[in-house]
């Protein structure tokens, strides 16, 4: 195999890798960073009524959130007046756990940077492949055609066509978005049976202690994002993602278009 089609393999993996990743992550951003998905889930659930905080409040508090789960803050720690009395709005327990959240923002905005990394590097090796392909093949028809190769030298020119790279990036493309919509529509499943099941497995995956046990009557993080919130926001996160995994998929569909319709 030569070196061409080594770069072009490991830029379609690549790609195929970068693609699939951003499909399943930037939707979890997209929902966790929307102020507007926030205040229009509050009023739905009457958050303000059953915290004692005004809507600006809870977006002050929310904010802050986003600035300390993108390394901007040091504590996501809000001064508010509640009942009248000012105070802060988490206990100590719930620093904690916020800082468990943290970190696990933390390994999936990186991972979603890599993901786009790895799409973008994959995507150059391509063209980079395609293109010195393309030079070789205009080099070795000059060559011959001008008389100038070795008697006996019969070797046809080599002659790069789109056909089959068009083929590879349709299988990358159809992967890419089948891959992640097959995984969506399995997690899906439990999470419609019984959310609330679904929602304590998930912690009981992904955090190593239980400070993820609140307690709704004290504990205001809570009353801020009640059970319905996280269900209506990973809804939706599934919504995004099964959209921008078919619309891989299609772009795969119409690359297949191309490739026949460039054929004839």
């Amino acid at each position: 195999m030569t070196a061409r089609k080594v770069l072009q393999n490991a830029g379609f993996l690549a790609l195929l890798s970068g693609l699939a990743g951003l499909n399943l992550l930037f939707p979890v951003k997209a929902v966790a960073f929307d102020m507007a998905f926030y205040e229009r889930k509050w009023e739905d659930l009457n958050v303000p009524h059953e915290t004692g905080l005004s809507l600006a409040e809870l977006s002050g508090a929310v904010n802050r959130l986003f600035e300390y789960l993108e390394g901007n803050a040091d504590s996501p720690q809000v001064n508010v007046r509640i009942s009248g009395k000012e105070r802060f709005l988490y206990n100590e327990k719930e620093l904690m756990h916020l800082q468990d959240v943290k970190e696990l923002f933390r390994q999936g905005l990186l991972a979603m940077r890599i993901s786009g990394a790895l799409a973008a590097l994959g995507a150059l090796s391509i063209a980079i492949s395609h293109i010195s392909g393309n030079r070789t093949g205009d080099f070795r028809a000059k060559h011959v055609e001008s008389g100038s190769g070795s008697p006996g030298d019969h070797t046809p020119p080599s002659r790069t066509t789109y056909g089959p790279v068009l083929r590879k990036l349709e299988i990358t493309l159809v992967a890419a978005g089948l891959i992640p919509l097959v995984l969506v529509v399995l997690l899906a499943i439990p999470a419609a049976l019984s959310f609330s099941d679904w929602w304590t497995r998930f912690h009981l995956v992904v955090f190593e202690n239980d400070l993820w046990r609140l307690d709704p009557e004290r504990d205001w993080l809570i009353k801020m994002f009640p059970e319905e919130f996280f269900s209506a926001a990973v809804a939706r996160i599934g919504v995004i993602a099964v959209t921008m995994a078919l619309t891989c998929v299609a772009s795969g569909l119409l690359v297949r278009h191309f490739a026949a319709h460039h054929r004839h």
